[in-house]
């Protein structure tokens, strides 16, 4: 899975519990960095 793939996951994720009402909103974007600690996985996210 690339960091584009990833983001769109996220934010799928995100809008469902939105509609589920477990948030009350979505952030705008998501950021996605490679992780600092690789023992942490491969990305780290806002």
């Amino acid at each position: 899975m690339n960091k584009e793939q990833l983001q769109v996951l996220l934010m799928e994720s995100l809008v469902s519990l939105k509609t589920q009402g477990v948030l009350e909103k979505v952030p705008e974007n998501i950021r996605l960095d490679h992780s600092k600690d690789k023992t942490q996985g491969d990305f780290a996210s806002n």
